[in-house]
């Protein structure tokens, strides 16, 4: 993928739990140590629908992809109409 984004969201655009876990343990989010790999897999996605650097084909999967399984928006916000991200 050829993306300009900042290199902290690359773990999040590939959804790469291993590098995200890193990302987190290194801001200082001790307790991802012993974060499941599924709860992370949660969270990247739920952090790539929010981040507009990341395009919008990848924000709008994550966001089917969340809501395929019943998870909710970051922070439990509403979800936008069909078509619309933030």
């Amino acid at each position: 993928m050829n993306v300009t984004v900042p290199p902290r969201h690359k773990a999040v655009i590939d959804l790469d739990v291993a590098a995200y876990r890193q990302a987190l343990i290194e801001k200082g989010y001790a307790s991802a140590r012993n974060t499941s790999d599924e709860i992370l897999e949660i969270s990247m996605h739920q952090v790539r629908v929010e981040l507009t650097v990341i395009p919008y084909e990848l924000r709008r999967q994550s966001r089917n992809w969340l809501m395929s399984r019943g998870h909710t928006r970051w922070r439990g916000l509403p979800w936008p109409p069909a078509g619309l991200l933030p």
